[in-house]
């Protein structure tokens, strides 16, 4: 049985998912926020990506991230609705959607995806397969630190699952 492993950013969609939708939650918000002002301008983010290059973190994406801090889950699967419906739709890729269609068992396709969980949930249950994703982790339904897993868990655990790695 061979299994298509698919990424959801920039394969399905022409977005960067993870980015796209802090974005969208951050322009929604009342008020001015600080910390997404200056994450948003090309110093900081030039800065904490050269940082990242060098001591091989993505310190970026941590602070974007660190931005849904406090939310509720609830509130966070509210906002992947409108995301996935009024960002997401407007931006499949048609050819990768086609290739997908033409898979009779839907059972041998796995969305892979170092984006938030909630995100490839989303994309994942509309679509009717599995997924891995990076997961936020939740204390009392409120995001209380960025990520639980992140993209280098996917790897073992796809080896666990699928046998061999080929790349």
């Amino acid at each position: 049985m061979t299994k298509n492993i698919v990424d959801v950013c920039w394969t399905m969609y022409r977005s960067n998912t993870t980015f796209d939708f802090i974005y969208f939650v951050m322009k929604r918000q009342k008020g001015f926020n600080l910390s997404f002002f200056l994450l948003n301008t090309f110093v900081v983010k030039f800065l904490l990506i050269a940082l990242g290059r060098i001591f091989k973190r993505d310190y970026y994406r941590y602070f974007y991230i660190r931005l849904l801090k406090g939310y509720h889950y609830d509130e966070l699967v509210k906002y992947i609705d409108q995301f996935y419906q009024e960002f997401l739709i407007s931006r499949q890729i048609e050819f990768t959607f086609n290739l997908l269609d033409g898979f009779v068992d839907k059972a041998d396709v796995i969305l892979c995806s170092a984006s938030l969980d909630i995100i490839v949930e989303k994309v994942a249950n509309n679509f009717g397969v599995e997924y891995f994703a990076s997961h936020l982790a939740f204390k009392k339904a409120l995001l209380h630190k960025d990520l639980k897993g992140k993209a280098p868990l996917i790897e073992p655990n796809l080896r666990r699952n699928l046998g061999k790695w080929s790349t």
